[in-house]
């Protein structure tokens, strides 16, 4: 899904800075922006939005988390994000969502944005992409004492393709150990807020390799085999139903990349699978609208957070 081509001016460059060691046991957020009001060079960008800390969860570039927090000190909720970009390295990439990362921190929830391999890259797809997503959520639960942050408030969200994998990470408790990316999660997410994603795969085959290049659909679920005759079983959100949290989808009314009714079907499969699901369709919202911080529908996404995180709205 290209979920932020249009906004790539806020796009950072890939260098991320190492996580600093022998830090004191408070760690101070730093001084960021708490609005966009307008474009910027990237230089800029880079300055004003970065992260508190970074993490390396794997040999590649790709893999690794950034730490986002908010001023005081804490324990501070948690917010889980994983990008979105058509599951392709040119259309999206974790630093991409720093300035929507950082604008959420400022509303007093931590951020923990996720990077991974992606399908054009040495050892994206399946399986790796998914267990990129687990290997950074053991990174969460490691450092999480000494960055204050309470793995009780952790909201799971993710845009647009980061939105199939945020649902594939809500059911992946319910994928057998004996899966190559099952297991039982390092950290377990009281909510999902999934935005302008699609949850079930299986309509989506042809669709998928048009949008985001050939061989998406393919190298996201994997080949079949005798041990695993269904790819979907593992990889479709869809086929994990239900979730064991509540559910939250936002879409907007004037998405032509992932149409509301993609996101409105999936919300009557939750429901039918026993899931507690709100749905909300944004009127007039493009598909990168609910993130983008200087449109009215990001209001509609930081609410939905931070009601799920159990933030109290400001005064």
């Amino acid at each position: 899904m290209k979920s932020l081509r249009h906004i790539r001016v806020f796009a950072v460059s890939a260098a991320i800075a190492a996580c600093l060691t022998g830090c004191s046991q408070q760690i101070a957020a730093r001084d960021r922006p708490t609005s966009i009001s307008g474009p910027m060079d990237k230089a800029t960008a880079m300055r004003l939005f970065a992260p508190d800390a970074s993490f390396s969860s794997g040999p590649a570039a790709e893999q690794h988390a950034e730490l986002f927090l908010p001023k005081g000190k804490g324990p501070f909720p948690v917010l889980m994000f994983l990008h979105g970009g058509c599951w392709h390295s040119q259309e999206g990439s974790v630093e991409d969502v720093r300035p929507t990362m950082s604008i959420l921190a400022d509303h007093g929830i931590a951020v923990w944005n996720i990077g991974y391999r992606l399908l054009d890259q040495p050892g994206g797809g399946y399986p790796g992409t998914y267990q990129d997503i687990e290997a950074a959520t053991r990174l969460l639960a490691k450092n999480a004492r000494h960055y204050h942050l309470d793995l009780s408030r952790v909201v799971l969200s993710g845009h647009s393709a980061g939105a199939e994998l945020a649902m594939w990470a809500a059911g992946r408790a319910n994928i057998p150990a004996s899966s190559p990316i099952g297991g039982e999660p390092a950290v377990k997410p009281r909510a999902l807020v999934a935005i302008s994603g699609p949850g079930d795969l299986k309509p989506l085959g042809p669709a998928m390799d048009q949008l985001c290049g050939e061989n998406t659909y393919a190298t996201l679920t994997g080949p079949a085999s005798a041990a695993r005759p269904d790819p979907l079983a593992d990889t479709n959100p869809a086929s994990l139903l239900p979730f064991h949290m509540p559910v939250t989808l936002l879409t907007g009314d004037k998405d032509n990349v992932v149409p509301s009714m993609f996101v409105e079907a999936f919300a009557k499969e939750a429901k039918a699978a026993g899931n507690k699901v709100t749905l909300t369709v944004i009127p007039g919202a493009t598909h990168v609208a609910p993130v983008w911080p200087s449109d009215p529908a990001f209001k509609v996404t930081m609410k939905a957070i931070l009601d799920a995180a159990g933030v109290p709205a400001a005064p």
